[in-house]
Parts: structure tokens; sequence; C-alpha cells
């Protein structure tokens, strides 16, 4: 529902017909009351988080899912023993992955799945190997760490 004030709107505003020039202005009003049209399909009021998030290189936004990835292996390695952080460390990036890749088409309700589905294969799999490489290495030496602390004492 739009709210309008129309105290500066003279009561013919209907007649004559407006020109062309006083049309692009009432456009430019409308969509600065209802935000920006985004690709002609959905209606946003202002910048969130994915928008940013979808504007970062792709080795930027590479690095954030390992980092989180690595987090995420860290604190389950921390809390579980035996094979659970190894298969963890496969697992997690490659969830990791895909949920922060699908983030912004779940949030924002895009149609255009085509082009989500076309790049998922490159980007997951990057983002996810990303992950699962420093995952497992940390891994590696958390458990060495915990070996040696164990033969020292």
């Amino acid at each position: 529902m739009l709210v309008t004030d129309d105290s500066d709107v003279p009561e013919d505003a209907g007649w004559p017909p407006k020109s062309r020039e006083h049309r692009r202005i009432d456009q430019k009003r409308a969509l600065a009351a209802f935000g920006t049209l985004t690709r002609g399909r959905t209606l946003r009021s202002e910048p969130n988080t994915m928008d940013f998030f979808e504007s970062l290189p792709f080795a930027a936004t590479t690095l954030i899912v390992a980092a989180i990835s690595v987090l995420a292996v860290a604190l389950l390695t921390r809390i579980t023993a035996g094979w659970v952080p190894w298969v963890a460390a496969v697992t997690v990036p490659l969830a990791i992955a895909y949920v922060i890749y699908w983030a912004p088409f779940w949030i924002n309700h895009r149609t255009n799945i085509a082009d989500y589905s076309a790049w998922e294969p490159l980007a997951v799999g990057c983002w996810g190997l990303a992950g699962v490489a420093g995952s497992l290495v940390l891994v590696y030496l958390l458990r060495r760490r915990t070996a040696l602390k164990n033969e020292a004492t």
C-alpha cells in the first residue's frame, strides 16, 4: 500500500495531460518509494547482505567459505573424537558451500533458477574443495597436536 502526501498536487492534476518530463519525474518518485527494480522481477527496498556477497570477486567468496568451513570443522574436531572429524572435514564444507551458494536465491525469491543451476557445479565445487582442503589440513594438525600432547604426558 502506497501512502502519498497529496498536499503539493493541485486538484486538477489529471488535466491537461502531463508532459513526458513530468511522467519521468513521477516514475522516478514511484521507484524511489518502492525501491529499485531488480531484473524486472522483484522489488527491494534496500540492499542486503546477500547482494554484498554476490558482488564480491570469486576468489574472495572462496576464501570466506573456506574460512567458515575451517571454523565449523575446528569446533566439531574439538567436541568429537574418532573418525567423525574426518567425515566432517569433507561433508561440512560442501554443505556450507551449497547453502551459501543458494542462499541469495532462497532469500530474494529470484525466478532465474536456470542461471543459478548452470553455475552451481563450478561455484559449489570450487568453494567446497577449498573448504575441504583447509578442513582436512586442520583436522590433521589438530589430531597430530593431540597425539603429541598425549605422548609427552
